[in-house]
């Protein structure tokens, strides 16, 4: 185990890659949070409105439907980078560092490579979409579309950096919960706190 090449993250530029991977994650993550709220919220008053007042917002289903989009493609992202994916699960028990090495390297390599080609799609096909209209808000579809190369875009980024620490440092399980205690706040050791991990 000596030999193993190991990643200090806590200097040098790697600190403030770690610093802006762990920025980028909170701003997602609290955009997805307060997408979520926003997508319960405007479906809550589309319902009163419908149902109790008997005048229907035109606008709350297109807010809705943005709104859930952005929190959705975000918590892909956010999974990436919890590594919360199934594939990665599978891997945990395998105890042969080479053999780890290359399974996660193949997995790595496969949400890279599909992120990569959903965040090129979604870029290439941002033109028409910029050019339709959501009838009730105004504005242009493109931004619910500007979706999908953002959150891919950062899937890309957190997969080569989950493979970086899984095959050049000594990323383990509880390497992995330190350092989503760090971004979170949360003892991911306590059972209070299960759901979260």
């Amino acid at each position: 185990m000596g030999d193993q090449p190991v990643i200090n993250t806590s200097s040098g530029p790697l600190r403030v890659v770690n610093w802006v991977l762990d920025a980028l994650y909170k701003v997602m993550m609290a955009t997805a949070v307060l997408g979520l709220v926003l997508v319960v919220s405007v479906v809550s008053w589309q319902v009163f409105s419908r149902y109790v007042t008997n005048a229907s917002a035109s606008w709350a289903p297109e807010v809705a439907q943005l709104a859930f989009v952005w929190t959705a493609l975000f918590a892909i992202a956010i999974g990436v980078r919890q590594r919360r994916h199934m594939v990665m699960d599978a891997f945990t028990s395998v105890k042969n560092r080479g053999v780890n090495v290359v399974l996660n390297t193949v997995a790595a390599a496969a949400i890279v490579a599909v992120s990569a080609i959903l965040a090129w799609y979604g870029f290439d096909s941002l033109s028409v979409s910029y050019r339709r209209v959501f009838p009730a808000l105004g504005i242009a579809t493109g931004w619910m579309h500007l979706a999908v190369p953002v959150s891919f875009g950062a899937c890309v980024v957190f997969g080569i950096e989950g493979w970086v620490r899984t095959v050049f440092g000594r990323e383990t399980k509880d390497g992995l919960l330190e350092r989503m205690e760090a971004v979170s706040g949360l003892d991911l050791t306590d059972p209070k706190n299960e759901e979260a991990r």
